[in-house]
């Protein structure tokens, strides 16, 4: 997305500041929270590049869910606070008049900065609501070098219901959807909730592992040239790659036998992930893991047993592939090969 000096200066403000966004959060939560609505929420994680915003991305278009998108920035935990100033600010000012006769209001989509095909526009999802933590974990989490797995207590729970609950208001819907990559480390305390549900995203590990290294390098890139994208992306703790990549941290930690510019860092990150993953949730009723490979397949059967009523028709599924020449000349460590392989059929069979 292209921002503006003014954009910029909003963001650093309010996105980056844990006070400004908490005291908002409060009063949109008086004037909007709905306290007997019930909510179901469908929750999209997993490594990056196994197809999570593909998946956010398809099931959204579907109209039965509402989600934060890129119009919500900078005011992330206050979605309709920030949607009632920018209407009324908009008639006062004859923008709506502006916008309509004179732009003709053109939905202006972007490339993604990852270099991958897909678009954004303000109306489009994305993964923002890792703000809500940041701001209630007040950062505690977020370590020089790692992400770290943390417990959430009662209070914040509730307050996350309550979020999703504002969100939600805005379209009218009783159906949630988010991606976060970082819930990962949440997976303990999603998978006993009500009414939530969570698909687990992974894919091909030697072509996760490229695409992985492949973004890194064009994240680090953008960041170089442009110090805003690394502020940004540190203000919605997107840590997944870049110059202050920041890996996730389950008990154990994550061993480093490679550099983060060798593929073989980012193979063994994959089973050091999916590894953890796959020993402490594949027994959850409601934790689904999906391959990216099978979304065509699959997405409508989670769908079902999660009961939601979202069947996908053949003009809406996905057009997913891994291109296996890209990966033909790089050296997969032999071990991490073996192990790789043996987690990705295990989740694939769950």
């Amino acid at each position: 997305m292209n921002y503006s000096f003014l954009d910029k200066l909003l963001f650093k403000i309010f996105l980056g500041n844990n006070i400004f966004q908490e005291v908002l959060f409060d009063v949109d939560k008086f004037f909007f929270l709905k306290k007997k609505k019930k909510i179901n929420s469908l929750i999209i994680t997993g490594l990056p590049r196994s197809g999570t915003t593909i998946l956010l991305n398809k099931l959204y278009k579907t109209k039965k869910f509402s989600s934060l998108t890129f119009q919500d920035l900078p005011f992330i935990l206050s979605p309709n606070i920030h949607y009632f100033l920018k209407k009324n600010l908009k008639n006062i000012l004859l923008i709506n008049f502006w916008e309509k006769f004179i732009k003709k209001n053109k939905k202006v989509e972007y490339k993604r900065i990852h270099n991958d095909g897909i678009f954004v526009s303000d109306e489009m999802p994305e993964a923002f609501e890792e703000v809500f933590w940041r701001v209630f974990k007040d950062r505690n989490y977020i370590l020089q070098n790692q992400i770290s797995v943390h417990n959430i207590n009662t209070y914040e729970m509730e307050e996350y219901h309550k979020y999703i609950n504002i969100i939600t208001h805005r379209k009218n819907k009783n159906l949630y959807i988010a991606k976060n990559n970082n819930n990962i480390l949440r997976l303990n305390r999603l998978k006993n909730l009500d009414n939530t549900f969570v698909i687990v995203t992974f894919r091909d590990p030697f072509f996760q592992s490229y695409s992985l290294l492949k973004t890194h390098k064009i994240i680090c890139k953008n960041q170089k040239q442009n110090k805003f994208i690394l502020d940004y992306m540190n203000y919605l703790v997107h840590h997944e790659f870049g110059l202050n990549l920041k890996t996730l941290k389950f008990k154990k930690k994550f061993i480093k036998n490679y550099e983060n510019t060798d593929i073989n860092f980012w193979l063994s990150y994959w089973i050091y992930v999916y590894e953890n993953i796959l020993k402490n949730y594949k027994k959850s009723d409601n934790i689904k893991f999906l391959a990216y490979e099978k979304f065509n397949t699959k997405i409508n059967s989670i769908l079902k047993k999660f009961n939601f009523d979202l069947s996908l028709n053949k003009k809406n599924l996905f057009q997913n592939k891994n291109d296996y020449k890209k990966i033909k000349n790089f050296k997969f460590d032999e071990k991490l090969t073996i192990k790789a392989k043996k987690i990705y059929n295990e989740l694939d069979k769950i």
